[in-house]
């Protein structure tokens, strides 16, 4: 299976659970209640109006990837930084099957895209 290179990295990185670095929300101390704190205050990305939203990778190399960019309001005004997520096409194809879904594949990405963050 191909991932990017960025999200091999970041893959790698929780392939072995280390409760030194991924076990930190579960203490009690009040630097971390307060790093759970400002997590929950940071704003859900939101759609893009203009622009690219979704992006399909190459059709020709498998597994075919599908890229949703959104954007995520940075603490200043007019200022945004985009967070890219991609994700197989293949999943999606399984889901209309299992449930019985009569949409274009490319239809029902676009409806989950646009419902997954509310504006």
């Amino acid at each position: 299976m191909y991932f990017p290179n960025d999200i091999w990295l970041l893959i790698k990185s929780f392939q072995y659970h280390n409760i030194k670095i991924h076990g930190k929300h579960l203490k009690n101390d009040p630097s971390v209640t307060s790093y759970n704190c400002v997590v929950k205050d940071i704003p859900t990305p939101k759609i893009l109006p203009v622009g690219p939203c979704i992006v399909y990778c190459s059709q020709y190399k498998r597994p075919r990837l599908v890229k949703f960019i959104y954007c995520l309001p940075v603490f200043r005004q007019n200022a945004y930084k985009l967070v890219i997520e991609y994700t197989q096409v293949i999943y999606y194809e399984r889901y209309m099957v299992d449930n019985n879904i009569s949409m274009s594949t490319d239809e029902y990405i676009s409806s989950v895209y646009k419902t997954q963050y509310p504006d």
